[in-house]
């Protein structure tokens, strides 16, 4: 019997619950002008009729591969899909999100043409709140972009936002490096260790100032939404450091970008967060940086004095200049929530996260 030809592109396609986005979303796939690749959706549990809006694309194309399982969480799902992927190249879609059609065979010749582990692409931003919009997201440092580099002598590439979608990676190079995802159920953020895995290993990576993949921002059912899930971005941080460990590549340069990066992703949730949950959160936050300050991981070099006060305020929450800041912040905090959706949301996110990108070094060869 002839053996079938692997494909060029495994697409992924993770849904849970999703019968009111997933027609859009699987459209924008089947109708992409690259053909040569195969659909794995992985249906997670759904209780709705995501599963039948699956069946019935795949009746239609039979590059559309279904695993069907009980619910186990995001990451189980995504690892699931990555053991069946046979592509050269791996690509995801959420399964709430679109794609431009010509998306694929753009980012496949780029990745071909130069020989690279991933090819990353900024993306649009979708929201229907106070009307439709559809915006363009450059979330890549426009210097970098069009010209094949190694993240690790580019260490700000490490401070960008995940989008781990907004991408493709070459399958061998996940597979050697083994890169998966953790797969503890129900969590959210999985694309944190996944992403800095992938820049932390990768030799030869691209960036495009192109957008072409529709991220909505809409979904109230989106995991990252969940304010009970309060310690899952503590477990993302602990299998990387577990991760670099194993691959005995843990050094004073990495253990200092690792706790630089976190940084970022442990103030955005602690800001998402209110009353005990915030409280525990900041706990475990403070115990964890008064250490990096105690053993000079973290430094006050690597940051200007604005974002230094603001991570001790963090740190110290009984300080004079903390409390005075609380004192700000629970005024300005409910202006925020009630108006998130008319453009605070940007403002007081990114005050957060783009703290010190630009002082950390990079990685040594």
């Amino acid at each position: 019997m002839t053996q079938q030809k692997s494909p060029m592109l495994s697409v992924l396609v993770p849904c849970y619950n999703v019968e009111k986005f997933l027609d859009q979303c699987l459209a924008s796939i089947v109708g992409q002008t690259f053909r040569d690749m195969e659909i794995i959706c992985i249906n997670d549990g759904s209780t709705d009729n995501t599963l039948d809006i699956i069946k019935k694309y795949a009746a239609q194309d039979d590059r559309i591969k279904i695993i069907d399982k009980e619910n186990e969480g995001y990451g189980k799902s995504m690892n699931r899909g990555l053991d069946m992927a046979r592509g050269k190249y791996i690509g995801i879609v959420e399964s709430d999100d679109w794609i431009d059609s010509d998306m694929y065979e753009n980012l496949v010749s780029v990745a071909e043409k130069y020989n690279l582990d991933i090819v990353k692409t900024n993306f649009f931003e979708y929201t229907t709140y106070n009307g439709e919009k559809n915006e363009k997201c450059s979330i890549l440092p426009e210097w970098d972009c069009n010209t094949p580099f190694c993240p690790r002598e580019k260490a700000s590439i490490f401070f960008s936002r995940p989008c781990i979608w907004a991408a493709i990676y070459r399958r061998d190079f996940l597979n050697k490096n083994n890169i998966r995802f953790l797969e503890s159920p129900g969590a959210s953020y999985q694309d944190t260790g996944f992403n800095f895995k992938v820049w932390l290993m990768a030799d030869r990576v691209m960036l495009l100032d192109a957008a072409y993949l529709h991220y909505r921002c809409d979904n109230e059912n989106a995991s990252v939404k969940s304010k009970g899930k309060v310690f899952c971005i503590t477990d993302e941080w602990n299998s990387v450091e577990q991760y670099v460990r194993e691959h005995n590549i843990m050094n004073a340069d990495v253990n200092r970008l690792i706790a630089h990066v976190k940084l970022g992703g442990y103030l955005w949730n602690a800001e998402r967060l209110d009353g005990d949950e915030q409280r525990r959160f900041l706990a475990q936050l403070s115990k964890e940086y008064k250490k990096y300050i105690a053993d000079k991981v973290i430094e006050k070099l690597y940051f200007d004095d604005k974002a230094w006060n603001k991570l001790l305020c963090r740190i110290y929450p009984d300080s004079k200049i903390a409390r005075a800041r609380k004192h700000f912040f629970d005024i300005i905090r409910p202006i925020y929530k009630t108006r998130v959706r008319g453009g605070y949301k940007k403002w007081y996110l990114f005050s957060f996260i783009h703290l010190n990108k630009k002082r950390v070094p990079d990685l040594k060869a």
